[in-house]
């Protein structure tokens, strides 16, 4: 899923054993949890919901983001500018929950495809991912996912 994958990429360039982050990664999974039950149940009735959950993890990950901003300020280019694009992508599909649901599908991904784009225009002093942790990582997520 989106949020999981960016929260890894996230944890693989500003990880911390801090408090606030683990608050913050407990209500990403929770809200994960929050749209697989959603995904599960008849969409079409229910994507508001869903869309709503995933705006506000993405927004949780845009207050990741700022909060590293502030704590890394060598890497705060970077971080701001992900921050930002994040915002915006979160906004856009956000925005969705208020069309009916043919109409809210493009909206929604028009903010998955706005970040994917934007990120590959826009990002300032781009931060190279740890590929070894990043491995370990992924693996231990699909671990955890499999069971």
């Amino acid at each position: 899923m989106n949020i999981k994958s960016n929260h890894i990429l996230y944890s693989n360039r500003f990880d911390s054993d801090s408090r606030p982050y683990g608050v913050v990664t407990q209500l990403l999974m929770f809200m994960i949890m929050l749209t697989s039950v959603v995904i599960g149940q008849d969409i079409s009735q229910n994507y508001v919901l869903f869309i709503l959950a995933y705006g506000v993890s993405r927004f949780f990950i845009v207050g990741l983001y700022f909060s590293a901003a502030k704590q890394y300020p060598d890497k705060s280019g970077f971080a701001k500018s992900q921050g930002l694009i994040f915002a915006v992508g979160a906004a856009i599909s956000m925005s969705a929950a208020a069309f009916d649901f043919p109409a809210a599908v493009f909206i929604f991904y028009a903010g998955i495809i706005f970040d994917v784009v934007a990120r590959k225009f826009l990002v300032k002093d781009y931060i190279p991912v740890d590929r070894d942790q990043l491995l370990e990582r992924v693996g231990l997520f699909a671990i955890i996912l499999l069971g």
